[in-house]
Order: structure tokens, then sequence, then C-alpha cells
């Protein structure tokens, strides 16, 4: 230990206005001192001896010498008096761990009080979370082994009997449905007795009182403990205080985003009565924007009636400028520029305009999103964008078409949790050698044959009207990094009166977060998507330029392009597209401990020309497994993965290793 720590620990000090006259108990004093500081941290085998050397003018020198030795480690751990339980899994409890290399590494092996009582409550925890009411800690005894300088901890323990729940009665002033109370019963009566039931009840409780506008409220629980039948009933008293009434609505940490962006997502609103069910749904709002990564609310008693609140928020970056750049022997170089602007003058709009280029095309959209344009917290979205192919000398660019379009949106809320999408998209596709294309007679491949047989049907020009509707529903808890909750969305385009071709797309997507059981650290997240197109109307052809690629980050561990239905050397896409994974991940504790998340993935997707070659080749389906890590820089966001393959054929290529820009 230092010397500046060892002195803090006394009064005396060096010579000065408030120091401490030296007397002859002072040697003892220090001497005491140091040797309890050093035991508590686990030396026991130290000692400190005081010398004091007289100097002129009624002064003295002290001078401690200390000799710390090594810190004790855990010889043996052991409890005595259980029956119910195993020795082992009690012992797991602890932090606290007898010597090991393991244990040795990371130093859990060393006696520390403090760790030391923490175990002995998590001990008492786990015998009141399973009934045990009655556990007593008899004895505790911390032995030094001195030919070892370790310790041997012993426990003695007297488990009782198991206890169950009895009745419990809740009397309250505040009128409350006795059904509701009821539901919000973590436990029935004869179930085995759990303290976190009786908190869990108690908090609920509380809830109903600050839902009914009771703020303040409180919930006092009385245990009435009947020993002879082992059953342990409860009273619940409420204390309702005053109706709350909301006075004052306030933000900080938005030095970016403009109070009334905020408001817009609220709720709970200032003049009306107090409610935590507004209250919780507003904070959930708040943290469902992209532009904000954290939200918290914190409430203020304004004389016995009112309540401020204030929303503590943190603002994400105010957008990604991302930029890519690869090669494929299919599309040759290419190179991306994404530049999204959350939050524009923080008034809540997004801006995001995304250009292209490879040896195949250029490609370029601009979209303009509008959050809450109404009260009811109605968006709209505005895109315009271009496509052009670059023809060369190779059989497949014969196929090139340039396409320019534009799309509005709507989203309209149903609900908390639903809402409803509708829309309209015009886009206009030019084939750039259409002579070239319909004159061919001798194709082979199976591209050249789609693309004869669409611009024989329908020309040079194609202009599509698309009428777009679909349903979400959301209960994710946050945007960013989401630990709870379900997201889902169906999606459906359909081409309008006026069109060249009669087809749709359609789109199914569903995302499940669970934290794990065990560590809530861990979350689970489930994740699956399906996407169909087909023709409709006697003689329509569907579009070969609207057929589905299978994305790399559906399927990690393989290269996707040599995926579905193939055609001059590499993938013609298809109209049937399934995808499912399943990840378990948590923070990894490094950074600001949020930013950078890492785990194990399971992938599993497949292309099909159609639902009926899916029937008849489900084979085909791809699956595999590996380790991913996703890091939330304040520029952007960059994904790593590393998969192998679990179900494949022989002649798939695969790509183990990934680098991705963007979640």
């Amino acid at each position: 230990f230092d010397e500046d720590d060892l002195t803090d620990l006394f009064e005396l000090r060096t010579e000065g206005i408030i120091n401490s006259f030296f007397d002859r108990d002072t040697d003892d004093t220090i001497a005491n001192i140091l040797n309890s500081f050093y035991r508590q941290n686990s030396y026991f085998l130290s000692s400190a001896q005081v010398v004091t050397v007289p100097l002129e003018s009624n002064r003295v020198d002290v001078v401690v010498v200390i000799n710390e030795g090594e810190p004790a480690r855990i010889g043996s751990l052991n409890i005595h008096g259980n029956v119910v339980f195993d020795e082992d899994d009690l012992t797991d409890l602890f932090e606290l761990r007898t010597e090991g290399i393991i244990n040795s590494f990371f130093d859990r092996d060393i006696f520390k009080q403090e760790t030391f009582e923490g175990d002995l409550e998590r001990l008492r925890q786990y015998y009141f979370e399973r009934g045990y009411i009655r556990l007593q800690i008899i004895a505790q005894d911390v032995r030094v082994l001195s030919e070892t300088s370790g310790v041997a901890i012993d426990i003695l323990i007297s488990e009782g009997a198991q206890y169950r729940f009895g009745e419990y009665q809740f009397a309250s002033e505040v009128e409350i449905d006795e059904k509701a109370i009821a539901a919000a019963a973590p436990f029935v009566e004869g179930e085995v007795y759990s303290e976190k039931s009786v908190e869990d009840f108690r908090q609920e409780l509380r809830l109903l009182l600050r839902n009914r506008g009771y703020a303040f409220a409180q919930i006092e629980v009385t245990e009435q403990i009947d020993d002879e039948r082992l059953l342990v009933n409860l009273d619940f008293d409420a204390i309702p205080d005053r109706l709350v009434e909301v006075r004052k609505i306030g933000f900080t940490g938005n030095s970016q985003t403009r109070d009334e962006v905020l408001r817009r997502q609220l709720e709970i609103l200032e003049g009306e009565v107090f409610s935590q069910e507004k209250l919780d749904y507003s904070l959930v709002r708040l943290r469902r924007n992209q532009y904000l990564n954290q939200a918290q609310a914190v409430e203020n008693r304004v004389g016995e009636d009112q309540v401020d609140i204030n929303f503590d928020v943190t603002e994400s970056s105010r957008g990604t400028f991302l930029i890519g750049a690869g090669y494929s022997n299919a599309s040759g170089v290419s190179f991306s520029l994404d530049i999204l602007r959350n939050n524009i003058f923080g008034t809540g709009n997004d801006l995001d305009v995304n250009f292209s280029t490879s040896d195949d095309e250029n490609k370029i959209e601009l979209t303009f999103t509008q959050p809450n344009i109404t009260d009811s917290g109605i968006t709209r979205s505005f895109s315009v964008f271009s496509t052009n192919d670059k023809p060369d000398n190779n059989v497949t660019s014969e196929n090139s078409i340039d396409r320019i379009g534009t799309r509005l949106t709507y989203n309209v809320p149903v609900d908390r949790n639903w809402s409803w999408d509708a829309g309209a998209e015009f886009e206009r596709a030019k084939l750039n050698r259409f002579n070239e294309i319909v004159a061919r007679e001798d194709a082979t491949e199976p591209f050249d044959n789609l693309s004869r047989e669409y611009a024989e049907r329908y020309g040079e020009r194609q202009d599509t009207y698309y009428v777009i509707t679909g349903v979400r529903y959301n209960s994710l808890d946050r945007g960013f990094d989401p630990s709870e909750g379900i997201s889902a969305r169906l999606n459906v385009r359909t081409t309008a009166p006026g069109s060249d071709a009669k087809y749709y797309q359609a789109f199914l997507s569903g995302d499940f977060y669970q934290p794990v059981e065990f560590d809530a650290e861990y979350v689970l997240k489930i994740s699956s998507q399906i996407r169909y197109s087909d023709s409709y109307g006697s003689g329509e052809i569907f579009p070969f330029y609207k057929r589905y690629l299978l994305p790399s980050s559906l399927l990690r561990g393989f290269d996707t392009d040599r995926i579905g239905p193939q055609g001059n050397n590499s993938s013609i896409g298809g109209r049937f597209l399934l995808a499912a994974s399943a990840e378990i991940a948590r923070p990894l504790n490094v950074l600001d401990g949020e930013s950078v998340r890492g785990g194990l993935f399971v992938d599993s997707a497949g292309l099909w020309d159609s639902f009926d070659h899916f029937n008849d080749s489900r084979d085909l389906l791809k699956v595999s497994a590996g380790v991913f890590v996703k890091v939330r820089t304040p520029i952007f966001p960059i994904v790593l993965s590393y998969g192998f393959p679990v179900r494949s054929k022989p002649e798939d290529n695969l790509q183990k290793f990934q680098f991705r820009v963007g979640f």
C-alpha cells in the first residue's frame, strides 16, 4: 500500500496548526489501526511496530516498521448444517473461491472481509427466496493457516423448515378494482414463499395507485408468520398521500434537439393528473428515437399536490457518414457513400443521401423523413431515386436498365404499439439494349431468357405505379440495442392500374428480444423474414430486375452471391426468400460498457425461384454458426463476424470472416 494511503488513516499529522499532541498511548493506537487495516484487506500475517525518536523542542519522529507479508488465499471453504441444498451449489453463490489456477489468476481466492459479508448475504437470500425464512447462520469461522499463510472458512447454518404463502389482505382508502389487484399478485396461496415476490407485489400495488394520480403513494407490508402451519400471511396497507398534478415538464441534456421535438414524444402532459403508465410510455417513445441514446425521468415534489418531471436525455451522434469500397468478380470495383443526417437542426427530421457506384451501375437515393407531423404522431417520408446501369461488352450487360422514381409514404399510429403504412410510388424503367435483347435467339442462360421474355412482352420502357400498404408492431424498450420486446412488420407493394406490368411484392419480418434468465446482461434475439413476389393476371411476367438477392448479413459465413438460382456465372435472384437467425449477446465492458457487444449466432437462409421450388428443394436451405462483435462508434456502426457452415453443399463458396458497416 502507498505510504500516503496509510498516513491518511490517522488523525496524527506532522507539525502544523491542526496537529495532535503525541502521548504515550499513540504508538499502540497506530499499531492497532494498521493491523486492523491490513487484516481487512486479507493480510492476516502482517505486523506493525512503532518506534519513536525524541527530538529537540519537545518533538518526536514516529517511525512505523511494517511487515506486510502475502495476502491470505483461501485454502478451504466449507458449509456445515445444510441438508436441503448441496454444498457445491451453495459455495457457487460466493464470489470468494478456493485456490486454483483460474481463481488465483483473477485474485478471486484472496480473502476480503467485505466480499465475505456480501457472500453471506447472498447465501441468506438464496434460502429466503426458496421459502427458508428461518435460516440462521449460527457461526462463521475464519482461521489463519500458519503453515500456508492462507485461511480456512467454515460456516455453520441451520436451514429450518420451508414456508409457503398464506392469505394476503390489501387495505386502501382509494378504491381499486379487485381484479386488478389479483392480476398484480405474482404468487398464489400455497406457493413457496419468496421475498422477491412480496417486493414485486408491493411495487405493483404502488403502481396501481401511481396510475391513479397518487404519485407519492407508499405500501407498507406486515408479515404474520404461522410457524405451526408453515405459512406466511401478508397485510398490505396503502398510504396514498395526495392526488398529484403535473405542474411542469422540462428537459436536460438536449443540446441539439429542440424541446418541442421531445415534447411530441410525451404522452404525459402538464396540467393533468400524474400517471406512472403515461410516464413510462413517454420514456419508451423517447428511447425509440434514433437521435437519443438514453432517457431518464426525475420527479420533484412541489408542495403537497404537484410534481415537476424532468427528462434527462443523452443524445446520439447527429448522423452517419459511411464510406465503403470493395471488389468482386461479379461487379468489379465498387464504391458507396451514405450520409444520414438525423434530427436536422434539432427538428427531429431525417435526411438520408445514399450513393453507390460499381462497374455495373450508379445508384443514388435521397429520403426525407418527418416524424410526428400531426399531434397523433403520423410520420411522412418522401424519396427520389435513380439507378443507371453501365453496359459493356459482357453478355449480361445487355440486360442493363435505367430507373428513376419517387415514393411517398405515411406511417399512422393506431395505438401504443400498432401502426399502419400507406403510400404510393412511381418508377420508370428503360432497357438500354432493347433491340439486342429481343433479337437474341440462341440464349442459353436463364437470365438471358428472363430478360428476353420480359422485353418482348412489355417493350423498351415500362412505367409502374405502386400502392404501398402494411402494418407494424413495436414494443421494443429502446431504439439502440434493445433488450426486450417485439418488432414486426408486414409490407405489400402492388402495381396499380396504369402500370405496364402487373405484380406484387410481400415482405414479412419480425425481431424478438428477451433477457436471458440466468444473467440479464445476456440478450436473446430471434429474427426472421420472408420475401415473396409474383405476377398476377393472364400472361403477365414478373420483372427480372425485381428478383431478390440474398444479403450477406442474413447468412454469415457464406458467399451469398452463389446461393439461389444461378445464371451467367452469378446469382440471377429468386422470388422467394426465407431467413431466420438467433443471437445471444452481451456488452463486452470495454469503452463505455454499452458501445461494444459480442456474442454467438446461428443463421439459416435460402433463396428459391418460387414457393413451389422451395417445397421441392428445401434441402437448399443453408445454416451457419459463429461469433460476432458489434461496435457503435460516434461516426458509424461496425459489425465483425466469423462463421462456419453447419448445413451446406460442396459447391457452396464460403466467406467465413465478414466486415460490415451498419447494423
